[in-house]
C-alpha cells in the first residue's frame, strides 16, 4: 500500500510540473507572436555576394528636347534596381526613388542619374535645353489647392506641347475636362506670338464649363466633362442655354451630384431639370434616362483620405503632399485646420473654408529643411476640425543630410502593420554603401516614438559595411505600451547618414489572449487543487494504516499479556 501511494504521488507531481512548463512556455510563445502559422526569422548580420546582372535603366523625364521652364522640371525613370540618385552637371549626387522634381537654369544641361543592385551600378544620362523665350503658357485657374488632375504644363516639353496627349484641366470644387483627341497646344489663334492664354480662354464655374474655341481652337475636340455639387433628380445637358442634341453631348454618369458626359465640340454647357421629374426616395442609378435617388447622411459629417503622411527630405529639400476632406454630410461645414510642432517645416496654406453636402476638397502642405535642419525624425500633427467634429493626420517627417554617403531601407515583416503590447516587431533592414568610401564601421540607431513624439525605445548598435548589408532586427513592444500610431525609426550615424521611416499601429490586447490566460490558470487551479487531494488522501490512509497496525500491534500485545498471566 505504501509503494503504490508514493508511485501516484510521484506521478501526479510530474505531471503538474509537464503542464505547469508547457503552459508558461506556450503562453510565452503566444506573447511574442509566434503562433502566427509562419516562418519566423532570426537576427543575423550577412554582406552580399555580388551576382546576377546590373539594373535596368531608361530615362523618361527629362527629354532630349527645349523646356520653356526652369522650375520643379520632373526627372522619372523606369529601373528594376534598388536605389537611385542623380547630378545635374556633374554637381552634388541626389538619391531618389524614382520620380522626383529639380529646378535648374537658362540654358544647356545633362543630368546623370544612376541606378544599383547587389551586381552593381548603371549610369545613364540625357541633355537638355532651357529657353525661356521659345513658349509661354498662361494656366494659373487650373493651379493650386483646386486643381486636382490637372495637367502641369511646367514639366513639359516644347515638343511635348505640339503633340499632347489626355490633357486634363480641373477645378475639384466645380467640375472639369478631359480631352479625348491629341492637342497641339501652341496652335491657338495666334501661332506666332509663343504663348497659350488658358486663363482668358476656360472657365469652370457652378454649373458651367466654358471653352471659347474662338480664341483656342486646338482645343474644339471630343472631351469627357464633368459638372459636380449639382442638386437635380434627373439632369439633362444644356449647351449655349438650349437642350443639347445626342448627336453632340451624350451622358455616362450622374451620382451624387456629379454630372459627367461626352461632348464632341465646345461652346458654353451647364446642367438643368428634366421637366416633369421628381426625385425618388428609393435611389436609382446613371444614365440619361429614368430617375437618379441621391442618398445623403444625415448631420454633420466629415472624413480625410489619410490617417498619416511621411515625407523624406534632405536638407534645403522641398516636397507637397495633399490630403483630401469631404463633406459627407447634409449640413454645410466651416473647416479649419491647424498643425502642431512641425510650423518650421510645413506650411498649410488653405486653413480656413466652407464646405457644402458632398463637397470635396485638395489641401495642399509644402514641406521644407533648411540646410541648418539637423539630420533627425520629426513629429507633428495636422487638425481638421468643424465645430464637434475633430479629427488629426500624424505627420512623420525624416531630414537627412544633403550628401548622404549611406542609404537604408526598412520593411517590417508583417503585412497589416498592427501589434499587441508584448508582441515582436521583426524587420528586414538594408543598408547601401554609395560607393564614396570602403569598408567602414556605423553606427545604427534604432528609435520607436509615439504619436507624440516620445521615445518608447531606443537601441544603437554597430555594423560593419562594405558594399551594402541586409539583416534582420527584432524588437519586443513594451507590455505597457498604449495603443495607437506609432513610428519606427532607422538612422546610420556616420558623417550625417541616412535614415528611413515605417509608421505601425499597436492595438489593444486581443480576447483571445485573455480566454488563453484564464483557461490556463483555471487549469492549473484545477490541477493543483486534485493533486492536494490525492497528497490528503494518501497521507489520510498511511495514517489509517498505521493506527490500524498500532492498534493491532497493542491488541497482540495485550493477547501475550494475558497468555503469560
Amino acid at each position: 500500500m505504501k509503494k503504490e501511494g508514493f508511485i501516484i504521488l510521484l506521478l501526479a507531481i510530474g505531471v503538474f510540473f509537464i503542464l505547469l512548463f508547457l503552459f508558461y512556455y506556450n503562453l510565452d510563445n503566444f506573447k511574442k507572436g509566434k503562433f502566427t502559422g509562419k516562418a519566423t526569422s532570426e537576427s543575423v548580420g550577412l554582406n552580399i555576394t555580388v551576382v546576377g546582372s546590373i539594373p535596368t535603366l531608361t530615362i523618361e523625364k527629362p527629354r532630349n528636347e527645349t523646356y520653356f521652364n526652369n522650375q520643379s522640371l520632373r526627372l522619372k525613370i523606369t529601373s528594376n534596381g534598388n536605389n537611385f540618385w542623380y547630378n545635374l552637371d556633374n554637381n552634388a549626387n541626389t538619391t531618389f526613388n524614382g520620380d522626383t522634381y529639380f529646378n535648374t537654369s537658362e540654358g544647356a544641361h545633362t543630368i546623370y542619374v544612376f541606378a544599383n543592385n547587389s551586381a552593381g551600378i548603371t549610369k545613364k544620362n540625357v541633355s537638355f535645353f532651357v529657353n525661356f523665350m521659345i513658349y509661354n503658357i498662361s494656366f494659373s485657374n487650373f493651379i493650386g489647392a483646386y486643381a486636382g488632375n490637372s495637367t502641369n504644363f511646367r514639366e513639359l516639353s516644347y515638343e511635348e506641347m505640339q503633340n499632347l496627349s489626355n490633357v486634363i484641366l480641373e477645378n475639384t470644387l466645380f467640375g472639369g475636362m478631359r480631352f479625348i483627341d491629341i492637342i497641339n497646344m501652341t496652335a491657338d489663334f495666334n501661332m506666332h506670338d509663343n504663348f497659350t492664354d488658358i486663363d482668358s480662354f476656360i472657365n469652370v464655374s457652378f454649373n458651367r464649363i466654358e471653352l471659347n474655341s474662338s480664341g483656342l481652337p486646338n482645343f474644339n475636340k471630343s472631351a469627357v466633362l464633368t459638372i459636380r455639387n449639382l442638386s437635380l433628380a434627373n439632369p439633362r445637358i444644356a449647351r449655349d442655354g438650349v437642350v443639347c442634341p445626342s448627336t453632340i453631348c451624350k451622358i455616362i454618369s450622374y451620382s451624387s451630384g456629379t454630372l459627367t458626359f461626352n461632348v464632341t465640340g465646345f461652346s458654353i454647357y451647364s446642367a438643368e431639370e428634366t421637366p416633369g421629374v421628381s426625385l425618388s426616395p428609393s435611389g436609382g442609378g446613371g444614365g440619361g434616362g429614368g430617375t437618379i435617388g441621391v442618398v445623403k447622411s444625415i448631420g454633420k459629417e466629415l472624413s480625410i483620405d489619410k490617417e498619416e503622411i511621411k515625407v523624406s527630405l534632405k536638407q534645403g529639400e522641398t516636397k507637397r503632399e495633399q490630403f483630401i476632406i469631404e463633406n459627407t454630410g447634409e449640413d454645410e461645414l466651416k473647416i479649419w485646420i491647424n498643425t502642431s510642432s512641425l510650423n518650421e517645416f510645413l506650411v498649410v496654406k488653405l486653413t480656413q473654408f466652407t464646405l457644402r453636402p458632398n463637397e470635396k476638397i485638395v489641401v495642399f502642405v509644402d514641406f521644407f529643411a533648411p540646410e541648418t535642419t539637423n539630420p533627425d525624425l520629426y513629429l507633428g500633427k495636422i487638425f481638421v476640425s468643424s465645430g464637434e467634429i475633430k479629427k488629426e493626420i500624424l505627420v512623420s517627417l525624416e531630414v537627412e543630410s544633403k550628401k548622404p554617403l549611406f542609404d537604408v531601407e526598412v520593411e517590417i515583416l508583417k503585412k497589416d502593420l498592427s501589434f499587441e503590447p508584448g508582441e515582436e516587431i521583426i524587420a528586414n533592414i538594408k543598408i547601401f554603401n554609395l560607393g564614396e568610401i570602403g569598408r567602414v564601421d556605423v553606427g545604427v540607431r534604432y528609435v520607436i516614438k509615439d504619436g507624440e513624439g516620445n521615445v518608447i525605445i531606443e537601441e544603437l548598435k554597430t555594423t560593419a559595411v562594405e558594399t551594402q548589408i541586409n539583416f534582420v532586427k527584432t524588437i519586443t513592444i513594451p507590455e505597457d505600451a498604449k495603443p495607437g500610431k506609432y513610428v519606427f525609426y532607422t538612422k546610420v550615424e556616420y558623417n550625417g547618414g541616412a535614415s528611413a521611416t515605417t509608421l505601425f499601429t499597436i492595438k489593444k490586447k486581443s480576447l483571445d489572449f485573455v480566454i488563453y490566460y484564464i483557461a490556463g490558470a483555471i487549469i492549473l487551479i484545477i490541477l493543483t487543487v486534485v493533486i492536494f487531494y490525492l497528497i490528503h488522501r494518501l497521507i489520510h490512509k498511511e495514517v489509517e494504516f498505521a493506527m490500524t497496525e498500532k492498534k493491532d500491534h497493542e491488541r497482540d500485545q495485550n493477547f501475550k499479556r494475558e497468555g503469560n498471566l
